[in-house]
């Protein structure tokens, strides 16, 4: 309702309030979207497209342009558009699919090198550099994320992406907090946090405050790593980010077990479980259990 949307616009401090679905149809999707004004619930747009499996890379120039048409504003000069590889992104959607699902080592491999052939497709998509990080990280190959998490960052500057410049250094932050170099991680992640911030992007700074809790919370400053991730909870809250909400009440358990209140830990596990079977997220499950 037009009620609602005025209620999410001021939560989130914004005067328009973006909605859009995207549903598989043929050999495609159809993408429906809306642009409300949250003042009045006016309609600044409202589109469908179907755009093609191989196509999916050009979603955003399609909504970008709409919503600046929309808006009515005037561009000074022309907006840069990073057009990837449409088969570089089909295989980075399909390397994502059974990483996150796959349950033996081979498909972990199979996952990886899948990946490793997306950049070499295109090493524009600063997407998959991040992802075939995470991979290597969570495989314990260190250096070889280390590398990438590098890669992406010069990419990202280069190409003047704010949103994965942030986010490079976030996964640096994450690094170094494996390595034990406290000081050095958490200058990476506020400074992640701080260009989070100035872009008001809220999903973003809650991975960060999340990122953050962990430091504090392996550095024995237990009241400061539970504010941050009561912060990101609530803001996970708001989006209703099934994927994160389960991390982070994931991470609550942690917190109040350590405190001994059970109780409350295992309301929190069961939370989290519920949304991994919900979601299918068979890779993090054990981590609850």
């Amino acid at each position: 309702t037009n009620m609602e949307t005025s209620e999410l616009a001021k939560g989130l401090g914004v005067e328009y309030v973006f909605q859009s679905s995207l549903q598989r149809y043929g050999n495609g999707f159809n993408l429906r979207c809306r642009l409300v004004e949250a003042s009045s619930g006016t309609d600044k747009f409202i589109n469908k497209w179907f755009i093609e499996a191989n196509s999916l890379q050009s979603i955003v120039g399609v909504l970008v342009e709409n919503i600046i048409g929309g808006l009515d504003l005037n561009i000074e000069g022309e907006l840069t558009k990073i057009e990837y590889d449409p088969e570089a992104y089909q295989l980075y959607l399909k390397s994502k699919d059974l990483y996150s699902r796959s349950k033996d080592y081979d498909q972990t491999e199979q996952a990886i090198e899948i990946m490793q052939n997306v950049i070499t497709l295109d090493d524009n998509l600063i997407s998959a550099q991040l992802r075939l990080g995470i991979m290597y990280y969570d495989n314990g190959e260190y250096e070889k994320a280390g590398k990438l998490y590098e890669q992406s960052l010069n990419k990202s500057k280069q190409l003047e992406d704010k949103s994965n410049i942030a986010e490079s250094l976030r996964k640096q932050g994450a690094l170094f907090r494996k390595q034990r170099d406290y000081a050095q991680s958490l200058e990476k992640f506020n400074e992640a946090l701080s260009i989070f911030k100035v872009m008001n992007d809220k999903s973003s700074m809650a991975k960060a405050m999340n990122s953050i809790a962990i430091l504090y919370y392996k550095t024995k400053r237990f009241d400061e790593a539970l504010e941050y991730w009561l912060q990101a909870y609530n803001i996970a809250k708001e989006f209703d980010d099934k994927l994160k909400i389960s991390k982070y009440v994931n991470n609550l358990g942690i917190w109040y077990w350590k405190d001994y209140d059970y109780s409350k830990a295992i309301d929190y596990y069961n939370e989290s479980l519920l949304i991994k079977e919900e979601l299918g997220d068979t890779r993090n499950y054990g981590k609850t259990l």
